[in-house]
């Protein structure tokens, strides 16, 4: 057997109080504040500042990202035809920003239908809900539950997945597929889904894999890819955890449709 490395045990011991530190102050942060300024406690300080090559920024925290999460907005809300009356859905829906512009487009006749995952989101979606009855606030159970169990089939009119739902390279296609049939069921022929990330980093699948899923889920092969945003960076990092960059590539926009 070999013999232990002192010095490394050295170090361990010394950085454990700091690490036991941390993992507390940050579990403290995930319940007291709302998760965008966890974001910036956690990842502008002590993350994306860090070397990681030339292309590595903290574009992704500043205000710059705030703008131009405004400017992917206007895109997004175009790009189907849903208009007053209709029923439509954000998935992944967070605190509402998106949700709010849903509501407008869709008019006083027509419901958005909001799900999270989160329950501070979930939260603040129920708020909106008190003084907007169109939108119905969906808890979502778990990252197989698409939260529109209770929606009819084939009478959501669209579907927008704003840089909130992944396909990641931890789950299964199998998986991936069948929350995405739920969601093919839910929409009515010729029902479009706008899928939406800002960056792709090294453990979401890219586009051709995203796109490859809803295929097989019975959605058209053909889809339509529209432009982020050209203030945005090409590359820019990303915090996968909060003490280590990664380098991620701009992402996209895609529509996919269920056939008429």
């Amino acid at each position: 057997m070999a013999a232990p490395n002192r010095s490394s045990t050295t170090l361990y011991s010394a950085l454990l109080p700091f690490l036991l530190w941390f993992a507390w102050t940050e579990r403290l942060t995930d319940v007291v504040l709302p998760r965008p300024h966890v974001w910036a406690l956690g990842c502008q300080p002590l993350c994306c500042p860090l070397p990681g090559g030339p292309s590595c920024t903290s574009y992704y925290y500043t205000p710059s990202k705030s703008m131009d999460c405004e400017r992917v907005y206007t895109i997004a809300i175009g790009l189907t035809s849903a208009g007053p009356g209709d029923t439509v859905a954000d998935l992944g829906a967070g605190h509402g920003l998106f949700s709010r512009k849903l509501l407008e487009r869709v008019g006083p006749t027509g419901r958005v239908v909001a799900t999270d995952i989160a329950r501070d989101a979930f939260d603040s979606l129920q708020q909106l809900q008190k003084t907007m009855p169109q939108l119905s606030a969906v808890l979502v159970s778990n990252p197989n539950d698409t939260g529109l169990g209770a929606v009819a089939d084939a009478s959501l009119a669209a579907a927008w997945m704003m840089n909130s739902i992944v396909f990641d390279v931890e789950g299964t296609k199998a998986n991936d597929v069948a929350w995405l049939r739920t969601l093919y069921s839910k929409l009515r022929p010729g029902g479009e889904v706008v899928y939406h990330l800002d960056w792709v980093d090294p453990q979401l699948h890219d586009l051709q894999q995203v796109a490859d899923r809803f295929h097989t889920a019975g959605f058209s092969a053909q889809y339509k890819l529209v432009d982020l945003p050209a203030e945005m960076p090409v590359e820019t990092c990303v915090c996968v955890s909060r003490l280590f960059p990664v380098e991620a590539k701009k992402g996209f926009i895609a529509i996919f449709k269920r056939p008429p």
